[in-house]
């Protein structure tokens, strides 16, 4: 598999994963997660840092997931490199937030994985697509 397309598949994950937290935050529609302990995605999503500037943070990750999908289409490799280093440059300040609220949201954490490995993927040389 290419680096391109595995890096679609990756974003696409991303952005069905932060619609279901979404459609969670507006609908409380009660989220598949543990809801006591550390693991508790409710306490995130719906907690006291969950939103800036009156958006809750499940909508700038919706955002996030688009805007990346459609710039990976566009095979812009220096967009691609640029917008996914933005997003790993905001996976501390929102794992800082869980750590604020005292749990921690299974699928956040996929996001913030899903991030780190598209931004990974940006950097590969197009060389690595190519069998040898």
């Amino acid at each position: 598999m290419d680096r391109q397309r595995l890096a679609l598949i990756l974003s696409v994950i991303g952005l069905i994963v932060a619609l279901y937290l979404v459609i969670e935050v507006y609908t409380n529609i009660p989220i598949a997660c543990p809801g006591t302990g550390i693991i508790n995605c409710g306490a995130v999503i719906h907690g006291a840092y969950s939103t800036l500037f009156g958006v809750p943070l499940a909508d700038y990750g919706l955002v996030f997931f688009l805007l990346e999908t459609l710039v990976i289409r566009s095979r812009n490799r220096d967009a691609f490199t640029l917008f996914s280093a933005l997003g790993v440059a905001v996976v501390p300040f929102l794992i800082y937030l869980e750590y604020r609220t005292g749990a921690i949201c299974l699928y956040c954490t996929t996001d913030h994985i899903i991030i780190i490995l598209l931004l990974i993927l940006s950097l590969m040389k197009p060389e690595a697509d190519k069998v040898k």
